[in-house]
């Protein structure tokens, strides 16, 4: 009987999140059916684990979870989408044996392309925003994660406007809400950290102007996105009156994307691999917010 040995996930943007399956020592045959449209169920023939029934969450805006279980002589594997796609398959005969299952993310592109995004990273320059307990600055960390979200979105081709490309004095409020209104972007994000003066862990939190319940909805949205994706408490939305979001209330909201007073969350901002993980939260809060406008 055949082996089952690994279940991993990648991404190949714009084209394929990828779902793999290794084998030792050869592949086995397999069954592709769609259950639904969002649910693909995939049967290996006589094939055992060689580890524990599991499950792994790629919430990579398109494979949102992956279960693999032992079914007598044959191995059930299920993959659950957020949009309708199509699938399409590979086997790859070398060491370690694999299936890789492509899942075309031309959806995501759809919801995406043609969308202007306005991102304004705060802080900068001799405003250096919130201070980590060791020193991380709260304006490096949104500059960062501005280019980082641009670079994947352009992906996609949305345009991604900054309102600052590098540490120098933020723009007067003024001109940034100038700017925001010659633009007239689809969404604006006012991207933050959060501050907690007893460095409690709080996870990220969502805002927008008060007396808009349009910006409530989109403050929800990414919420949930960047709760699912960053498993950190969920800080929950807030209303806030700051004259940023009030320029275009119903298309703004005010992302605290984790708390960089507190140790554990300032921590993991240090680390390269989980400010993508960040940049994939808010990818997958924008791609929900335009879907959701759409339907």
């Amino acid at each position: 009987m055949v082996l089952v040995t690994n279940l991993w996930s990648s991404v190949s943007h714009p084209n394929n999140s990828i779902v793999g399956v290794d084998f030792y020592p050869d592949l086995t045959n397999f069954e592709v059916s769609r259950l639904d449209s969002l649910r693909y169920n995939i049967t290996f023939q006589n094939a055992s684990l060689n580890f524990p029934p599991t499950s792994i969450f790629p919430l990579d805006g398109l494979v949102d979870n992956v279960e693999l279980s032992q079914n007598k002589d044959h191995i059930e594997l299920y993959v659950t989408l957020t949009h309708p796609t199509n699938i399409d398959y590979k086997t790859i005969g070398k060491c370690p044996e694999q299936v890789k299952l492509y899942f075309d993310r031309t959806p995501l592109v759809n919801l995406l392309k043609n969308k202007h995004i306005v991102i304004d990273p705060s802080h900068g320059g001799s405003d250096y925003g919130s201070i980590s307990p060791t020193s991380l600055l709260e304006k490096e960390v949104t500059l960062d994660l501005a280019y980082r979200s641009k670079e994947l979105l352009e992906k996609y081709q949305a345009y991604v406007t900054l309102l600052r490309t590098s540490d120098k004095d933020p723009l007067p409020t003024r001109k940034k809400q100038n700017k925001i209104t010659s633009i007239n972007p689809d969404l604006m994000i006012s991207l933050h950290t959060g501050n907690d003066v007893k460095g409690k862990v709080i996870g990220s939190r969502t805002g927008f102007f008060k007396t808009s319940s349009q910006g409530k909805k989109i403050a929800n949205i990414m919420q949930k996105a960047l709760y699912k994706k960053l498993i950190f408490p969920n800080g929950g939305i807030f209303k806030t009156n700051v004259s940023l979001l009030k320029t275009l209330p119903d298309k703004s909201i005010r992302v605290e994307i984790l708390n960089i007073t507190s140790r554990l969350e300032e921590g993991w901002m240090r680390d390269d691999g989980f400010r993508d993980i960040m940049v994939q939260g808010l990818f997958n809060g924008i791609k929900d917010i335009f879907n959701y406008s759409t339907t």
